[in-house]
């Protein structure tokens, strides 16, 4: 095959960025899509400047993106993406719950969420519906979404993990991976006041009397999630 024979066959196919900071993920969603006939792996990164970095070369047609690199936070990247002229769709990948997940990066953007423990044709069925222009969910998402909606809820409690705002969340999720207030508080460009206050809603909402009960109950979830 001649290079501009290839060069043609590639244009011809949809293009994609794979975001995830585990090199053996990225090497086997590659292996999984370079072998369809329209689809193919333009890049691959694994934090913010490494999305820029692939950005530059070529603009992908859809970032797969798993949100929960370890030194980036996945609500705010879609943020980050999402504000940019002429931004590719993005579909999360992700181990989190997506009872929890969907929901909440559908609203920052995303265009599809689907998780890692689905079989690879229904990864496939959710790229290729995100790239005609659709939104994926599962369809446990949806009846969820629908049941919401719904008159018919009979006064249904939402768990209580549920009830955080995003960014309540992701206090939670940091300082389940370890990080301390004054890490937080730098990382997300707030003050130690703000994100104690963070802390003290989450700590209220979750029903925990001590901070260090949140500390507990914050790496208990991030352990059964990861």
């Amino acid at each position: 095959m001649t290079t501009t024979t290839r060069e043609n066959t590639k244009k011809s196919k949809r293009s994609i960025l794979i975001v995830d900071d585990h090199p053996v993920v990225r090497e086997g969603l590659a292996k999984v899509i370079n072998n369809e006939t329209d689809l193919f792996i333009s890049g691959e990164a694994w934090d913010m400047p490494s999305i820029d970095t692939a950005l530059k070369k070529e603009r992908p047609d859809l970032i797969i993106l798993d949100v929960s690199l370890s030194n980036s936070s996945g609500l705010d990247l879609i943020k980050v993406l999402n504000a940019r002229e002429n931004a590719p769709p993005i579909l999360v990948l992700s181990m989190h719950d997506e009872a929890l997940y969907a929901e909440r990066f559908i609203r920052l953007g995303a265009k599809g969420y689907i998780t890692k423990d689905e079989p690879t044709l229904t990864l496939l069925g959710a790229i290729r519906k995100v790239l005609r222009g659709q939104y994926y969910v599962s369809n446990a998402v949806i009846s969820r979404v629908f049941s919401r909606m719904s008159k018919r809820e009979n006064d249904v409690s939402i768990p209580e993990i549920e009830k955080l705002s995003d960014r309540e969340l992701q206090v939670l999720e940091m300082m389940g991976q370890g990080v301390s207030t004054h890490q937080i508080a730098d990382y997300l460009c707030l003050s130690m006041k703000t994100i104690q206050t963070y802390q003290k809603r989450t700590k209220e909402k979750l029903a925990l009397k001590s901070l260090n009960d949140l500390i507990r109950y914050a790496g208990l979830w991030v352990n059964n999630n990861a």
